[in-house]
């Protein structure tokens, strides 16, 4: 009774492959940036971070607002900017007055070119209200 005598292949359809999930490491970038090699390393964290973040938009929910708001986070927060030029502890506290090499600058802009063209792309996903459209004002601003 329990016995099937023939092929039961035909039942079993194709295989589901399931999707591969991986971490995002959007908190790894709580570090201080003293110095353009701190810099280069925390931009590329953060572009990869990105790529594997825009890789993973199916799996991933409010994907354009989790960029938008990451890369918010990483211009506003975690880029210095540089002091004023009459500012006392200019030459002690801002590297920007420091020397830099043509590769670091070369290296630093191909990274806020990547930065830029995911925040463009995720800031036209966003719905448009004033707190998006001045958050999409400043944040271009601040990476040009």
């Amino acid at each position: 009774r329990l016995l099937r005598e023939g092929s039961t292949d035909h039942l079993a359809g194709d295989p589901v492959v399931p999707r591969l999930v991986l971490p995002i490491p959007l908190a790894e970038l709580n570090e201080s940036i003293d110095s353009y090699d701190d810099f280069i390393a925390v931009m590329r964290r953060a572009v990869d971070a990105l790529q594997l973040l825009d890789r993973q938009q199916v799996t991933v929910a409010h994907f354009a607002q989790l960029k938008a708001s990451f890369i918010a986070h990483l211009m506003g927060r975690l880029v210095p900017l540089p002091l004023h030029k009459s500012h006392p502890h200019k030459a002690t506290r801002c590297f920007f007055t420091r020397p830099i090499k043509y590769e670091v600058q070369q290296q630093l802009l191909r990274l806020f070119e990547q930065v830029m063209r995911h925040f463009v792309a995720s800031a036209c996903a966003l719905r448009s209200s004033r707190e998006n459209d001045g958050a999409r004002i400043i944040i271009a601003s601040s990476i040009l």
